[in-house]
């Protein structure tokens, strides 16, 4: 999966001359800006009717005509920090869980700080144990066949540049849905990603291991069988993290979309 943006280490589309002393999106001129005229209003003293008509904010001279496109993304500014949710985070941990008999997934705490990583990453390591044995009669066909394979799988969310509470900059945490319920963190967005993988290896069916070992296939067509599954295993993980780079890092109505994989595992 990709390394993961947040929007301050995107292309800034804001004017620098527009971001006070504190962070803050405002017109050079507001009180809270650039500390002109006060042709624009603080966006911190946003004033509202009863009837929900916008007021001028009281440090600007009343004469002079405020701008009502800025003032109304000021306060669309202001409400999207009042419902802004906190980023999920994996602070320890979590117990292993074993999920079809032969895997066992283990979600670890988030890292924060790593070297190498471009923003945040979340993915995952799948180390496998046993093998596959064959067994044959004198006559070159399959007697019996012993699987013991199995997996562990660990899930974990690195950052690197990025912070958890830093914006989004594409996919989940863009889309208005998103939006609207205040999810637009980084931290959310790797949440996302962490679903996926979640979802996928509690629900996807695992490879099947097709050889039958009553005496009638032969040797030759069972290492075929065994090589097949093998490989299937590695067709199984790739397929997860091909699924969450189009679900979550390109999901439909995200800004801005992206466009590698089609959504569906």
């Amino acid at each position: 999966m990709c390394d993961c943006l947040p929007s301050n280490q995107r292309a800034n589309t804001v004017p620098s001359s527009w971001i006070n002393q504190s962070g803050r999106v405002a017109h050079p001129d507001a009180p809270a800006g650039g500390g002109g005229g006060g042709s624009f209003r603080s966006t911190s003293t946003l004033g509202i009717t009863q009837d929900g008509e916008m007021l001028p904010d009281p440090q600007s001279p009343s004469a002079r005509q405020v701008d009502q496109g800025l003032v109304q993304l000021a306060g669309e500014t202001e409400a999207a920090k009042a419902k802004r949710q906190a980023a999920p985070t994996i602070a320890s941990d979590a117990a292993d869980e074993v999920v079809n008999g032969i895997m066992t997934l283990k979600l670890k705490a988030d890292d924060s700080g790593v070297s190498g990583i471009v923003g945040a990453l979340t993915s995952f390591n799948n180390n496998s144990t046993g093998q596959v044995n064959i067994h044959s009669n004198d006559q070159g066909f399959v007697d019996s066949v012993t699987n013991t394979l199995s997996w562990t799988i660990e899930i974990f969310t690195q950052y690197g540049s990025g912070e958890p509470e830093a914006d989004a900059a594409y996919g989940r945490g863009t889309t208005q849905p998103d939006k609207d319920a205040g999810n637009v963190t980084l931290g959310f967005h790797e949440s996302c990603h962490r679903a996926d993988l979640l979802n996928y290896f509690r629900t996807e069916p695992i490879p099947v291991l097709l050889i039958d070992a009553s005496g009638k296939t032969p040797t030759a067509t069972a290492n075929t069988a065994r090589a097949t599954y093998i490989n299937a295993w590695t067709a199984y993980f790739d397929k997860i993290r091909k699924f969450s780079v189009a679900n979550t890092d390109e999901a439909i109505g995200s800004d801005p979309p992206l466009s590698k994989y089609k959504a569906t595992p």
